[in-house]
């Protein structure tokens, strides 16, 4: 009878908080090409092959972003993947955790966590004497956050709800927002009638930012003014995560519990003590 469970090649596994992860780090271009009888123009970094890894992943941080530094002996990358600089060039990160002996079970696969970076610039740290001692660095910006870094067309306009102006950029790029985690806030711009005009060479991600930070909500003690928090829930394999936007009383509502589980440091070790 055959087995629920898949082992893993030990080059892809790391020990993270004290629990076995297996990671993919998969380096793609426009002329990649995967299927079931291999792969062309993909490098698969082995953990002996990454010298750091830095994800930024913040609640006050709508977008994912980081770096990445790995080794390039005789300048390989160069070798195998050409890198255009033209928002294909792709670096997808997949970490789920595994047993002590290697293996997965088809749950443990479902609670993968994903990431898909567009590669913004890199740095080359290259060595004068041995050319086998040359070193990359990527920086990263999460794919969606690129897609929002399109130039704002001269003259466009916004008023209403702050949270409701945001609503309309996101699926202006066909961004899925989760309507039952949705506060447009108490911050309205329709005065006189009142218009946001975004400056000339505003993106819209810098739209996004600035109507972050002037949103706000009242939190009904007083009318307390409280920050909103825009987030992209964690997708699937096949499917997008829906963006949400909530006050920080109604994210900490149940707050002990909540805080728990948001800022503890074993939240990727399944509750494994760090040794």
């Amino acid at each position: 009878m055959p087995s629920d469970k898949q082992s893993h090649d030990p080059n892809h596994v790391v020990p993270i908080n004290g629990a076995k992860f297996f990671c993919e780090f998969k380096l793609k271009c426009a002329d990649s090409f995967e299927s079931e009888d291999g792969a062309l123009n993909v490098i698969d970094f082995t953990k002996s092959s990454i010298v750091s890894l830095d994800i930024v992943d913040s609640i006050f941080e709508p977008f994912t972003r980081g770096s990445i530094t790995v080794n390039n002996p005789y300048d390989f990358i160069e070798h195998n993947v050409m890198l255009r600089g033209d928002s294909k060039d792709i670096l997808e990160v997949k970490l789920y955790q595994i047993d002590e002996d290697g293996t997965m079970s088809a749950t443990q696969e479902e609670r993968q966590l994903k990431y898909e970076f567009v590669i913004e610039d890199e740095n080359n740290s290259v060595s004068k004497t041995d050319r086998s001692n040359n070193f990359k660095t990527f920086s990263l910006i999460d794919v969606d956050y690129f897609k929002l870094n399109e130039s704002i067309p001269y003259g466009k306009r916004y008023n209403g709800y702050v949270g409701d102006i945001i609503q309309q950029i996101l699926e202006e790029f066909d961004f899925e927002i989760d309507p039952e985690k949705w506060s447009p806030g108490d911050h309205l711009i329709e005065v006189f009638p009142q218009y946001i005009i975004p400056p000339q060479g505003w993106r819209y991600s810098d739209l996004i930012k600035y109507l972050l930070r002037i949103n706000f909500n009242k939190s009904g003690d007083g009318d307390l003014a409280v920050q909103s928090i825009l987030k992209q829930e964690r997708g699937t394999n096949t499917e997008r995560g829906k963006f949400t936007l909530q006050p920080l009383t109604k994210i900490f509502y149940d707050n002990k519990k909540l805080v728990a589980e948001s800022f503890t440091v074993n939240d990727l070790s399944d509750e494994q003590e760090i040794k």
